[in-house]
């Protein structure tokens, strides 16, 4: 695998800036495709195991591979395809609208708005008003303009309005809500930290009585586009919510001091 891999800044540049804990999910995903993964044998991973990072490069070309058409990837030289294409592809694939020129940004959060949409679809009452009020504590507006601006993102799946924390915690429920649908175990709680960690983890017990819906679409997009796709489809969206979790990290980083 390791020989198969080329370097890609849209996807890589985030799993190496990623820690061990963030990876994790992916490794997971990516071995519960027991019979067609390499991930498992390649010497990176056999020597290096659980340390994730030391690796990374191997974790994101099996992601692309994954992404691929077996034969066309044979005739890349065992190489999967960009990753743009492969978020693509998911996108297309869960009839989300998309075009090729959008950036890798734009096609994640088209990604996490439409889940989050049939999210807070699916949700009674009682369950929608617990996650209002957990994400609105995020937001910088008075109480009453973050509960309806929070209402609004979720109905919409506009969440360009939501604050970057806001995000974070949406995007990690959903992250954790697919490895739990895919029987995979994973703590993305404790890579929180602190206050967000508590609301995830009162966001999460909610929304996990209620994943039907969600098991739903995931399965028959595994019906029409195959087996490979329960390793795309977690992995595209985990990756996104790492970019989200990278960037909030970035904007929350103390100012260096004017220079005088």
């Amino acid at each position: 695998m390791s020989s198969n891999y080329t370097f890609d800044a849209e996807l890589d540049t985030v799993l190496q800036a990623a820690s061990n804990e963030d990876l994790h999910p992916l490794v997971q995903f990516i071995k519960a495709a027991t019979l067609s993964q390499k991930l498992t044998t390649d010497e990176a991973f056999e020597r290096y195991y659980p340390n994730h990072s030391r690796y990374c490069h191997v974790i994101s070309a099996e992601i692309r591979a994954f992404g691929g058409h077996t034969l066309v990837n044979l005739l890349r030289g065992g190489k999967g395809p960009d990753y743009h294409t492969v978020v693509i592809d998911v996108l297309k694939h869960m009839k989300i609208d998309c075009q090729e020129e959008e950036t890798i940004n734009e096609l994640e959060r088209k990604l996490l708005s439409h889940v989050v949409k049939d999210l807070y679809a699916n949700l009674d009452e009682e369950q929608r008003q617990l996650i209002v009020a957990e994400l609105k504590q995020y937001q910088d507006q008075d109480p009453k303009g973050s509960q309806e601006l929070v209402v609004s993102a979720l109905q919409s799946g506009d969440l360009k309005i939501l604050s970057p924390k806001a995000l974070l915690l949406l995007s990690s429920v959903i992250s954790n809500s697919i490895a739990k649908i895919m029987g995979v175990s994973v703590t993305l709680s404790n890579a929180l930290g602190g206050a967000l960690s508590q609301s995830f983890i009162k966001i999460q017990e909610v929304v996990s009585k209620s994943l039907d819906w969600l098991y739903g679409v995931i399965t028959s997009i595994y019906e029409i586009g195959g087996p490979a796709y329960k390793v795309t489809v977690p992995c595209v969206i985990h990756v996104a919510m790492l970019r989200i979790k990278q960037t909030n990290f970035l904007l929350q980083a103390p100012k260096a001091p004017a220079l005088k």
